[in-house]
C-alpha cells in the first residue's frame, strides 16, 4: 500500500555498504526518495518509520530527515537543474539516478556539503545500484553543476536565463508555475 514501502537497495546495507566504502546513510536516502515517488509514498509518514526502524544514531537521522524533506521541496528547481545540465531528456535518465542527482543537488546547494565528498559519495552508489556508466553521468552532472555554481555564484541564474520574471521566481523558489 501507500504507507508502507520495502527498501530493496538499502535493505541490510549497513554491513555490506561499510565493507565496499558506500555510505549507508546516503544509500538510505536514495531508497526513501524511490519509495516516496516512485512507490506513491506519503514522506510524512512512510519516512518517520523508516528511521525508526533503522539503526542509525539520532544524529544521522536528523541528518537524513533535513536531506529528504529538503529534496522534496526543490524538487521542481533540482529538475530544473538536471534538465539544464543534462544531455539526455529527462523522461530518459533511471528514476534511480535522478534520486540520486536530486540528493547530491540538495546536499551541493542548500546543507552546504562538501562538493567532492557528495560527488564522490554519490557517484560510487550509482555505480553500485545502476552501472559503472551511470557513475560517469552523475560525476559529470555533479561536477558541472559545482563548477558553474561557484563561477557564476549561483547555478539557478544559469539555469533561469531567458525565463520570465514570474518563471524565473517559480524556478528560485522550486513552485509550479
Amino acid at each position: 500500500g501507500v504507507q508502507t514501502c520495502a527498501l530493496p537497495i538499502w535493505s541490510n546495507a549497513n554491513s555490506r555498504m561499510r565493507k565496499t566504502g558506500i555510505d549507508p546513510k546516503r544509500l538510505f536516502a536514495v531508497d526513501a526518495m524511490l519509495a516516496i515517488w516512485r512507490d506513491g509514498a506519503y514522506a510524512q509518514i512512510v519516512l518517520p518509520d523508516l528511521l525508526r526502524n533503522s539503526k542509525f544514531e539520532q544524529r544521522d537521522k536528523n541528518f537524513l530527515t533535513q536531506l529528504i524533506y529538503t529534496s522534496l521541496r526543490s524538487f521542481g528547481r533540482n529538475q530544473s537543474i538536471i534538465s539544464y545540465l543534462s544531455k539526455e531528456k529527462l523522461e530518459r535518465v533511471d528514476m534511480k539516478i535522478q534520486m540520486i542527482l536530486h540528493l547530491a543537488l540538495t546536499e551541493i546547494l542548500e546543507m552546504r556539503s562538501k562538493d567532492r565528498a557528495v560527488v564522490f559519495e554519490y557517484v560510487e552508489i550509482s555505480k553500485k545500484i545502476a552501472g559503472i556508466s551511470s557513475g560517469s553521468f552523475v560525476n559529470a552532472i555533479l561536477r558541472q553543476a559545482g563548477r558553474e555554481n561557484e563561477v557564476t555564484g549561483n547555478l539557478l541564474k544559469e539555469v533561469g536565463k531567458g525565463l520570465d520574471e514570474l518563471s524565473e521566481l517559480a524556478l528560485r523558489t522550486s513552485h509550479p508555475n
